[in-house]
């Protein structure tokens, strides 16, 4: 049964193609924030993403789980080979030491909640509250320690704070679509079949009084009365 269209992932859709554009012109002009591996794969996926909720067409939520996966894959293997890209700004080795630490474990908690958001659209394993439940720690979690690390590799003038709130903006955007994209499935429910006790008692009532007019019992007339009777019952 397909899933009727989600005026919530309209809205979510809407509010990544914002703060991505956003971010995506912040960071041509003023540098790459460093959450993410970068500004062009960034709009690339999350444009994807945001059109798919917008179109919401047969099976996109397993699509978008899918590169979703994918796409918190890549930032985990950008949190590890990056370091020289952060030690650059950063020129701090026990700040860069926690700027990487707590960007990899935000990233493997993305990861963690788009496996279970993958999970959820394609075999349903966990119950839909416990699966809310645990992507929505994840994900706090995971924005709380992206925010938190942010000012490591934010200069103090206006436009630089401005690229890193709109690169938490778009990351946000982001993090409510994994979590709105898990739903509640429809359950195609059959029709109500007729007990077939009720049948079979029907068709022993219809022998009997076949018997009973064959035997003389019963006259022609009441025989057809009663056969009537019995038939609108089945």
């Amino acid at each position: 049964m397909n899933r009727k269209y989600s005026t919530k992932l309209l809205s979510i859709s809407i509010a990544i193609l914002i703060t991505q554009i956003a971010s995506f012109v912040f960071q041509n002009n003023y540098g790459n924030s460093l959450l993410t591996i970068g500004q062009a794969l960034d709009v690339i996926v999350l444009i994807s993403i945001a059109f798919m909720l917008l179109l919401q067409f047969k099976k996109f939520d397993k699509v978008v789980s899918i590169i979703l996966v994918v796409y918190g894959g890549l930032n985990i293997v950008y949190g590890l080979t990056s370091s020289l890209a952060f030690r650059l700004v950063i020129q701090n080795r026990d700040i860069e030491v926690l700027f990487t630490t707590g960007l990899l474990i935000a990233h493997v908690l993305f990861e963690i909640a788009a496996l279970f958001n993958l999970v959820h659209n394609t075999q349903t394993k966990f119950e839909t509250k416990f699966t809310k439940n645990l992507t929505l720690i994840t994900l706090s979690v995971s924005f709380v320690l992206l925010a938190a690390v942010s000012p490591f590799v934010t200069y103090g003038d206006m436009f630089s704070v401005l690229k890193t709130i709109a690169a938490l903006l778009a990351i946000l955007a982001l993090y409510a679509s994994v979590f709105l994209g898990i739903e509640e499935k429809a359950v195609k429910v059959d029709p109500v079949e007729a007990p077939k006790v009720v049948t079979s008692l029907n068709e022993s009532k219809l022998t009997e009084l076949e018997k009973l007019y064959n035997r003389g019992i019963i006259t022609e007339e009441e025989y057809q009365t009663r056969k009537e009777r019995i038939e609108s019952q089945m």
